[in-house]
């Protein structure tokens, strides 16, 4: 069995090639990508301070669901969503911040209420100024023969 880490790595790249994903999704750049059960912390305190810092794009695998959904955060542009919620909140230039200190939050939890949220608020929002979308990744992981 290949690693969901995998599949979402070369499946991502792949998506990458497509121009029409690259039309749907012109603001998905400087991205990090994860697998829906990677903790928070080793995403956002990890790999996206270590790689953008300035921010980017938050790519999240569901395996079972055979989707990404992607979630823009940092200087990019904000992370809509989470307000109100217990440990979560936004700095002044729109970086999310999750108090994980029991680090069991993952990032399909956090990606999952964020783009449901958003989705409501940003529908009629030019692609280009959206915060949140997701894909399909059927297509692409059949063409890979990775599932």
């Amino acid at each position: 069995m290949v690693d969901p880490h995998t599949i979402a790595t070369f499946t991502f790249a792949h998506l990458r090639r497509d121009p029409r994903f690259r039309k749907k999704f012109p603001w998905v750049h400087h991205t990090v990508i994860c697998v829906d059960s990677d903790r928070v912390t080793d995403v956002l305190s990890g790999q996206m301070r270590l790689h953008f810092p300035e921010g980017g794009t938050i790519a999240c695998y569901f395996p079972e669901e055979h989707r990404f959904v992607f979630v823009r955060v940092g200087a990019y542009g904000q992370a809509r969503g989470g307000e109100g919620v217990p440990g979560w909140s936004y700095t002044d230039d729109g970086r999310l911040v999750i108090d994980d200190k029991g680090a069991t939050v993952t990032m399909g939890e956090v990606v999952k209420f964020i783009y449901d949220e958003s989705r409501r608020s940003s529908a009629g929002l030019p692609k280009s100024e959206r915060q949140t979308g997701s894909t399909s990744t059927r297509e692409a992981e059949r063409a890979l023969a990775l599932t």
